[in-house]
């Protein structure tokens, strides 16, 4: 459960491999989309506790993962998933590193001479540092809410066979992500929420090391 969860994840922010004709983006999406840009250009870095819910149609009860993420505006990233169970991966320098708390293993790929981790990687940031824009080619996107402002993103590619639709919520300062609810076509979705988010501070060097340390929250 664990691998699917990641890799629907991994689909998602990579928005396929495939790249459809450019979406048409209605004007008042298109104006929201420029702005939140260049409010996200001023972000140097982002560090945040995250909730990520697994809800399944078939099951009342969603599976619940809690942990912190964090990306640096050189395309450093850091996804440590804490409880229940402990699973982390860094993108680094062109290179993707993984480790699973069950087995204490540590497997790394070099994302620059793998052209699929090298969409993966790309696509993270571009999620991550607000440049939505840059997803117009793969979603079609429309405005789903103004209080607080949330955009709806619909996949115009072969993603579509598994995601029904992205959608984002900004802060109420629309200065970094609230949350994202990931709608799948067979009616699962996944929730991830984001709280206590720190923008533009120095991230503690201990979010780079893999194995994480045992005292991080």
């Amino acid at each position: 459960m664990r691998i699917r969860m990641w890799l629907l994840l991994v689909i998602v922010l990579c928005g396929c491999i495939i790249r459809a004709d450019d979406a048409a983006v209605p004007l008042a999406a298109d104006t929201v989309l420029a702005g939140l840009e260049t409010q996200f250009a001023a972000l140097q870095s982002v560090s945040s506790e995250f909730v990520q819910e697994k809800h399944l149609a078939l099951f009342r009860d969603p599976i619940v993962l809690k942990g912190s993420m964090a990306i640096r505006k050189d395309g450093a990233f850091a996804w440590h998933v804490r409880e229940p169970l402990r699973y982390s991966f860094l993108m680094q320098e062109g290179r993707l590193r993984q480790w699973d708390g069950e087995t204490d293993k540590i497997q790394e790929i070099a994302v620059r001479s793998n052209p699929v981790f090298q969409t993966i990687f790309t696509q993270l940031r571009r999620w991550f540092s607000g440049r939505f824009s840059e997803l117009r080619a793969n979603y079609g996107v429309a405005i789903a809410g103004t209080n607080p402002l949330a955009l709806r993103f619909t996949p115009q590619d072969a993603t579509r066979k598994v995601i029904a639709g992205i959608v984002v919520v900004l802060r109420d300062d629309t200065r970094y992500i609230q949350r994202v609810t990931i709608e799948e076509t067979s009616g699962d979705r996944t929730v991830i929420t984001f709280t206590n988010t720190v923008l533009n501070s120095t991230i503690d060097a201990s979010v780079w090391l893999l194995p994480p340390p045992q005292n991080k929250p």
